[in-house]
């Protein structure tokens, strides 16, 4: 058994029904490294034993993953409910890349030795990225891997064969193929094609437990008295957006800035105006909103982004436009359908809403506080409507995980068998060459003796 260079960092993230404790990857939670696939082994030995579920992420940089951030916390929030203990196994992968054997030597054992009904999250890209594609091809042509997938990150899914990379989907049909060798794939990013083949899940705020949500003290502030009326701190636009319908939602709030003083007596905008970058770190940009009445909040490289649940979480109101197309308008899910707020149809909307609201601080305090109850049922909804869909995949799983678990033990096995015959095999071109190398010194050594033998001779 060789020893591995893959590090496990078991984060024990309880989602405990009776406390409802939330551990994070930031502050919290028992932290297992182990340096064996005999370790590995025993920590999900641990987590069945223990009734648990094991929820896996790999990373190839986890001090310096961004996605596991910007994820995480959000993931670890909705899975509250689910009816067994939820363990998160994260991995990283130190030096590694994913075009290195050892690399998917090591993941594949692990994915092997998974329980058949565990939670994977696949990132679309980035260092935490294993993908979709990838897991439904191993469960496919191997029969091992996790039953439930949460696809994270997977922005503009319509943008099928439209990027060069092999983890991406020449279709949309081919992308619900791939769906099909999964019992659950939650997903976030609306996409109304993708619904009879996956649960939507809202992208909810970034970084949450792990920078926002940490300090409950940033949202309590009344919506009137706070120091910005209105403000908006981002890029004007993303490269990305050319093929969606609101890719020029960004330039035209920019142009009503420039060009209105209405507008600019309202609202104010970061300084860099004109440039592709953010103008404030991320600890700074929610400090702005927390201090801010209602914050714009534009589409990005998607209709939905994170800037609205970030707004919501501290406590400032959204000004949001509502998605043209039908089919990645997430305003469709369940509780947008009682959000208290007011939703805009266009950009020119802005000013006349805020002209009518800028007097009224009774007014607004109160929609603040009607945003705020309804958010709540909003997380409560997801959370009921993840877990009932999770746990419908549990109660199904437990006739068939002996025949799955037999099956995950002949994979590893063969993993184990071939990784002895390369082994052996490396020792075998190991004498060999010492052999050869013998060999070259003898006739080396041979040569030089005779010619000292014949120049004797001459002399």
């Amino acid at each position: 058994m060789i020893v591995m260079f893959l590090r496990l960092l078991l984060l024990v993230l309880l989602l405990a029904q009776t406390s409802g404790r939330v551990f994070t990857l930031a502050n919290k939670g028992e932290k297992v490294v182990c340096t064996s696939r005999e370790c590995i082994s025993n920590m999900v030995d641990y987590v069945q034993a223990n009734h648990g579920i094991v929820a896996a992420a790999v990373s190839l940089d986890l001090e310096n993953d961004p996605y596991l951030l910007l994820y995480l916390g959000w993931m670890v929030e909705v899975l509250q409910n689910v009816d067994r203990q939820v363990y998160w196994v994260i991995f990283s992968f130190g030096d590694s890349n994913v075009n290195d054997e050892r690399f998917h030597s090591e993941l594949y054992y692990f994915l092997s030795i998974l329980p058949p009904a565990s939670i994977f999250f696949a990132n679309q890209h980035g260092p935490s990225y294993i993908s979709v594609k990838h897991l439904g091809l191993l469960r496919e042509k191997y029969n091992i891997g996790p039953s439930i997938v949460l696809h994270m990150n997977h922005e503009q899914p319509w943008k099928v064969g439209k990027r060069d990379y092999d983890y991406t989907f020449d279709s949309v049909s081919q992308l619900v193929n791939c769906y099909k060798q999964f019992d659950l794939v939650v997903r976030n990013y609306y996409y109304e094609p993708l619904l009879a083949s996956s649960v939507y899940f809202p992208t909810g705020p970034s970084r949450y437990h792990v920078v926002l949500g940490l300090n409950n003290t940033m949202a309590d502030a009344i919506a009137s008295t706070r120091s910005r009326f209105c403000y908006f701190s981002g890029r004007r636009f993303y490269e990305e957006q050319v093929d969606h319908e609101q890719a020029d939602e960004r330039e035209l709030l920019f142009q009503l800035h420039e060009s209105s003083m209405e507008f600019r007596a309202l609202c104010q905008m970061n300084s860099d105006i004109s440039h592709n970058k953010h103008t404030h770190g991320y600890e700074d940009y929610l400090d702005v909103i927390a201090d801010t009445t209602f914050t714009l909040c534009p589409a990005g490289n998607n209709p939905e982004t994170f800037r609205l649940y970030e707004t919501i979480e501290l406590g400032s109101i959204p000004v949001f436009i509502r998605p043209p197309n039908a089919e990645k308008n997430y305003l469709q899910y369940g509780p947008w359908s009682t959000y208290p707020g007011v939703v805009l149809d266009n950009i020119s909307d802005i000013v006349p809403y805020l002209g009518s609201m800028k007097e009224n601080p009774v007014k607004i305090n109160q929609l603040q506080s009607d945003i705020r109850n309804w958010y709540q049922l909003f997380k409560e909804f997801i959370q009921d409507d993840i877990s009932t869909q999770i746990n419908q995949v549990l109660n199904r799983s437990g006739a068939s995980e002996t025949e799955s678990s037999m099956l995950s033990e002949e994979f590893s096995r063969r993993i184990l068998k071939l990784e002895s015959d390369v082994a052996e095999y490396k020792l075998l071109t190991k004498h060999l060459t010492e052999k050869v190398n013998n060999l070259e010194i003898f006739i080396s050594n041979f040569m030089s003796s005779n010619r000292i033998y014949i120049q004797n001779e001459q002399v």
